[in-house]
Parts: C-alpha cells; structure tokens; sequence
C-alpha cells in the first residue's frame, strides 16, 4: 500500500511541475485558460485514483 501511495505521489508531482511550468512560463490567455481547464480535470481524476487507492 505505502508503495502505490509513494507512486501517486511521485505521479501528482510530476503533473503539477508539467503544468506549473507551462502556467508560469505562458503569457497567452488562450493557454492559460487551457491549462486551467486541463488542471481541473487532472484534480478530478486524482481524486478518483485516491478514492481507489484508499479501498
């Protein structure tokens, strides 16, 4: 169990560097506005996967 929590871990700080990278470096509202929406999706899908890990 401690290892699929240390991977999910590892997974959600990988995605967070990637699109908060892509956000900070962007001064286009076009793509910002895309990150946002794909980041609200990736929240939504780590709940799932937590809600998973957690049975």
């Amino acid at each position: 169990m401690s290892r699929k929590i240390i991977g999910f871990l590892a997974f959600i700080a990988t995605g967070v560097g990637l699109l908060g990278g892509t956000f900070f470096n962007n001064n286009n509202t076009i793509t910002i506005a895309s990150i946002l929406t794909i980041s609200a999706f990736f929240i939504i899908g780590l709940i799932d996967h937590y809600k998973q890990l957690t049975k």
